[in-house]
């Protein structure tokens, strides 16, 4: 498919400016110029923009000297499509237009901290501090310790909150209030940020949120979800300034204080700080703008007919997030902002943001007919919200050829109407959230007719926080009428290719997916998804969408390589790939005429013996002038026979099995060029036999077989079998000249049978321990009675079983307290973690479990109750609990006098314990002073006895 791109809005551009002639004027501004007394001519400049502007026409020039401006670019004035006016950089020099200012006169204050007079009035959370051209980060707590906005640093939540407060310990003995807390839920699928309104040491309290409204439905601390309650960070107290980078602003005094990256006091000059929002705003038509760059503040494309080009754009939208209650979960706000139509954004360079990159409106048809091509984006959505690298919303949009990394969310957001999305390099999506992809979308009622092709989608990350689902292309809530196809999407955590609800018309051919958490996923979420065909696609990871809602047609799934280099992003098909002319012809899209060479098209993004295109700046595009598209040409390469064999022999001969387990085996299969598994043995079949050889012939005395059915229909691929062991005999027990043979058989379409086989196999005597879990005396936490302020001490014994080790999703063990209402539901939690047992396989796990501030169970609501629950995960994936109900919380007994060892007597023991203490001239609170002479010693220890509460001071 020839790309309709931006080339005959540049070219008429240049051609008509060369036609205008005399007619046309030239203005200049430099940073040495006068509007007062210049007349803007190159000898005598003007100083700005403003001034410019005011005495620009259609087909004018505008040039800008060399240097920094700090002031906003406002272009007015319009052109025509005949006449544009031009905006260009002096020749061979460099302008930046900066919407920040300096500082100066820098004071101490108290340690490495500094302060300045500085009249920081522009929005609040659109406050920045720069020093020597890197961002600073407002004073918060936990740090940014490693100066890296992706790794997030926050607290985690271990209790259960409310919408309104989170329960926390640890925090800074700081006043809050006025402050903010950036909020991350457990799921991860946005952030939030709210104003605190008060804090304690082990509360923070903000305006309620609606938990029933998305965002907050599942982004919220008041339930248990997925694992936990979220994690979090506060920011905007002074009193939090404590790291190098860090500063605080007092809009009330005007002043700033900063500890600079070496603790030194800063430079006159070193320092900026943003003062304007925007810095290029052009609000004419017919206007093209070529090495403008803009630095600190974002560039507005408000006019139709605009051209920005050739530019850097760094820190364009630099911003914290919108506090306000009942916020969303995005910001309609980029570096670049496209609102009016017809605009062409290219060949620019932009990095670094806290929102979009580039922002395409979709309001009003604001940003409609855009061309986004040939950009360099990097480095965006560190508010970790639904931002993206390119956020587009308008119809009629073209992005092309863009290389785009590094963003906390969706690297790319597609919706509108009639929208293309091709040839571009998208990696490293996921830097902090969950739930998203390198391309996402979400739907409504109609059919959006979106073409998504010939894309490199890849390296989408995972964090250990959530559970990282983060796909290659994901069609969210109601997808319809996307055609996707010849992408490639490699190494991402979850679905190459991810669909939910009622997803309708949507054409997914020829995408190849490598290494995948899996090649298609959906959740329909009581929908009804329908009329989605996925048509010569290829995966190395199963499996399909295999319902009535996906028609599948010639898609081939192997772990095996199929590519002449994929490292090098050569993902050709080989020579003897299965991929090579498996496809069929996609005959029911009006206008896709991708040509093949061979006898039939190859499954897969790319046509043997067609074009090795390439995703990025400057793509090269998919096109072949010698593809033929026709049946009867000859193959591109030779025919491939027949094969079958294991993925690894010598593991299956050398490995001791026991018997009561299983045996796993896999073989590399392929039906032969042409050709198919058939279903005749039910697929690739696998037997282990008993083999009897007394007669001299191999006689099967008994078998045990499965089968793998994926196979069947395909022409190559991997298949995997589990053979049970239960009941086998011991290799050593058996009879001579009797042992144990794998066999491994499937049939072709042509009749043709290929095998494979080992032996002997070697099955040993059962020595495998099983799994169990338990507390040491479940009847002891039901009758012990614990205090309100002391400790419940838990003790589990684990075995994970042979060949298992603890793993640490879950933290090792985790211990739960939990007050239950009388329908079960968590009313609050006390969470202890045992993380000492990881990687171990068997052992004791003992905790103390907090009672600080709980209420005994006698003063709880009527069927309320307390709950003690303790879980562990398995390296085998299975997760195990144990349980008791019926927890007997007292309130904390007063205190006894003489009681040494705090048990609530006095016993022989609380004697003891005494006299060992002033024999070893220990240190005793004088409370054990029993006559008053301001001296513990051993005539307070025999004063002591008669005191004791058990008769004849007796333990028992």
């Amino acid at each position: 498919m020839k790309l309709n791109t931006s080339k005959k809005f540049t070219l008429s551009v240049l051609a008509l400016v060369c036609s205008l002639g005399a007619s046309a004027k030239t203005i200049y501004v430099d940073t040495s110029g006068d509007d007062a007394n210049n007349d803007g001519s190159e000898i005598a400049p003007y100083a700005t923009f403003q001034k410019a502007n005011a005495n620009l026409v259609a087909g004018d020039t505008l040039i800008v000297g060399g240097g920094v401006y700090r002031q906003t670019m406002k272009i007015t004035a319009s052109g025509t499509a005949e006449a544009p006016i031009l905006v260009r950089a002096k020749t061979g020099e460099n302008v930046v237009i900066k919407a920040t200012e300096e500082i100066s006169g820098w004071t101490h204050y108290t340690g490495d901290i500094y302060s300045a007079n500085v009249n920081m009035d522009i929005t609040e959370w659109s406050r920045n501090i720069y020093q020597n051209g890197e961002l600073m980060q407002i004073a918060r707590w936990p740090n940014d310790v490693d100066n890296d906005a992706y790794t997030i640093d926050t607290h985690v939540i271990n209790e259960l909150s409310t919408a309104s407060s989170i329960k926390v310990s640890g925090v800074p003995d700081v006043d809050l209030t006025g402050g903010y807390m950036w909020y991350l839920g457990q799921h991860s699928g946005t952030s939030w940020t709210k104003q605190i309104t008060s804090n304690t040491a082990s509360e923070i309290v903000f305006p309620e949120i609606n938990v029933a409204r998305w965002p907050y439905s599942n982004h919220n601390p008041a339930e248990f979800f997925e694992g936990g309650y979220g994690r979090f960070y506060v920011y905007g107290k002074l009193a939090l300034l404590d790291h190098p980078r860090e500063w605080h602003y007092d809009a009330n005094t005007q002043t700033l204080y900063f500890q600079s990256v070496d603790g030194s006091m800063p430079s006159d000059s070193s320092v900026e700080y943003t003062a304007r929002e925007r810095a290029i705003e052009i609000n004419g038509s017919h206007v093209d703008v070529e090495g403008i760059s803009a630095w600190g503040g974002n560039v507005k494309l408000n006019g139709r007919y605009i051209r920005y080009a050739n530019s850097n754009v760094t820190y364009g939208s630099q911003r914290r997030n919108n506090y306000a209650p009942d916020s969303g979960a995005s910001i309609t706000d980029g570096s670049i902002n496209v609102i009016g139509m017809h605009n062409l954004v290219e060949n620019n360079v932009v990095h670094h943001g806290s929102n979009n990159g580039i922002h395409v409106a979709g309001w009003a048809n604001a940003g409609d007919f855009a061309v986004i091509q040939n950009n360099e984006i990097r480095y965006f959505d560190t508010l970790g919200i639904h931002a993206s690298l390119i956020r587009s919303n308008g119809d009629n949009v073209k992005i092309l050829k863009n290389t785009v990394s590094h963003v906390g969310r969706d690297a790319i957001y597609v919706s509108g109407f009639n929208n293309e999305f091709a040839y571009n390099d998208v990696s490293y999506a996921g830097m902090i959230n969950n739930d998203g992809g390198l391309f996402y979308t979400v739907g409504n009622t109609e059919n959006r007719n979106i073409e998504v092709h010939h894309n490199w989608f890849h390296d989408a990350m995972r964090r250990d926080y959530h559970d990282q689902k983060m796909a290659g292309i994901y069609l969210d809530n109601d997808s319809k009428g996307f055609l996707v196809h010849h992408n490639v999407v490699w190494n991402v955590p979850w679905t190459g290719l991810q669909l939910n609800w009622d997803n309708w018309d949507n054409h997914m051919y020829h995408n190849t997916f490598i290494d995948v958490g899996g090649a298609m996923g959906e959740w329909i979420n009581g929908r009804n998804p329908r009329d989605n065909r996925v048509w010569n696609n290829f995966s190395t990871d199963a499996d399909w969408i295999r319902s009535d809602a996906y028609d599948l047609d010639s898609n081939i799934i192997s772990a095996l390589s199929q590519f002449v280099n994929a490292d090098g992003h050569d993902f050709m098909p080989h020579a003897t790939s299965l991929l090579l002319d498996a496809g069929r012809v996609i005959d029911d899209v009006e206008g896709f005429n991708k040509a093949f060479a061979g006898t039939a098209p190859d499954v897969g993004a790319y046509e043997a013996g067609g074009t090795l295109w390439t995703a990025g700046i400057n793509a090269i595009e998919d096109t072949c002038n010698t593809c033929l598209s026709d049946p009867n040409s000859a193959p591109v390469h030779p025919p491939v026979a027949a094969s079958i064999m294991f993925d690894n022999r010598g593991e299956y001969l050398s490995t001791d099995y026991d018997a009561g387990s299983s045996m796993q085996v896999s073989v590399n299969y392929d039906a032969g060029t042409g050709h198919k598994v058939t279903d005749v043995l039910g697929g690739v079949r696998f037997y282990l036999r008993t083999i009897d050889t007394t007669t001299g012939d191999w006689i099967t005395v008994s078998e045990v077989s499965a089968e793998d059915a994926t196979a069947i229909g395909q022409r190559a691929g991997s298949a995997t079998a589990t053979l049970s062991l239960a009941g086998l005999v011991p290799s050593q027990d058996l009879p001579d000249n009797q042992f144990y043979y794998l066999f491994v058989i499937f049939e072709a379409s042509d009749g043709t049978r290929k095998t494979a086989s080992a032996s002997p196999i070697k099955i040993l005597p059962d020595s495998r321990v099983a799994p169990s879990f338990g507390l040491d005396d479940a009847n002891k936490y039901r009758t012990t009675d614990y205090f309100v302020g002391g400790t419940m001490d838990v003790t589990v014994n684990y075995e994970v079983g042979t060949g298992n080790t603890v793993v640490g999703n879950i933290g090792g063990i985790r211990y739960f307290l939990r007050h239950m209402n009388s329908n079960w539901k968590v009313i609050e939690d006390i969470r202890v973690n045992d993380g000492s047992v990881i990687g171990t396989q068997s052992g004791i796990s003992q905790v103390a479990i907090p009672l600080a501030g709980v209420v005994p169970t006698a003063d709880l609501p009527e069927g309320d109750f307390y709950f003690l629950f303790v879980s562990i995960a398995s390296s085998d994936g299975t997760t195990t609990n144990t349980q008791v109900r019926g927890i007997n919380i007292l309130s904390a007994p007063a205190s006894v006098q003489g009681d040494w060892d705090e048990d609530g007597d006095v016993d022989s023991m609380d004697v003891r314990g005494l006299m060992g203490a002033v024999l070893s001239r220990q240190a005793v609170d004088l409370a054990f002073d029993f006559n008053g002479d301001e001296v513990v010693n051993m005539l307070d220890v025999r004063a002591l006895a008669p005191m004791c509460t058990r008769a004849r001071c007796a333990t028992n």
